[in-house]
């Protein structure tokens, strides 16, 4: 009768385990996205005056598919940034970068990226005008 239930309580952890809730984007991983923000600075007739890696300029995150952002972070002194944690899934990583022919004179900057498990992704510069 003991190994009876035994049995039936390892069955039912078993079951559990796999039908327990579906883990979605967001912190509690062990995946992670970096990358470096990098500026280009115009003057006011469009000609490059600079180049270099921002420190301090806001990187944010999406999680999945919500329509807000989900987390915020101001680039190191290099221009990186590394959102640590995060589960496997789908994320948006974006900043803002100055347009003068845009409505509000920002435009967002955003790359979409699917992250898998344990997995430490490096994206490419994130470029943004200043």
């Amino acid at each position: 009768m003991a190994k009876l239930i035994k049995f039936l309580f390892l069955l039912v952890c078993v079951i559990f385990t796999f039908t327990s809730c579906e883990v979605i984007e967001g912190e509690g991983g062990s995946s992670s996205i970096s990358g470096k923000l990098f500026v280009r600075d115009f003057d006011s007739e469009g000609f490059l005056i600079q180049e270099y890696y921002a420190g301090e300029w806001a990187v944010y995150i999406i999680y999945g598919d919500e329509e807000i952002y989900s987390d915020r972070m101001d680039t190191h002194f290099d221009g990186g940034y590394k959102f640590s944690a995060l589960y496997p899934g789908d994320y948006t990583i974006f900043a803002y970068s100055k347009c003068d022919t845009c409505p509000g004179e920002f435009e967002v900057i955003s790359v979409d990226v699917q992250l898998e498990r344990g997995q430490d992704l490096v994206l490419d510069d994130i470029v943004v005008s200043d």
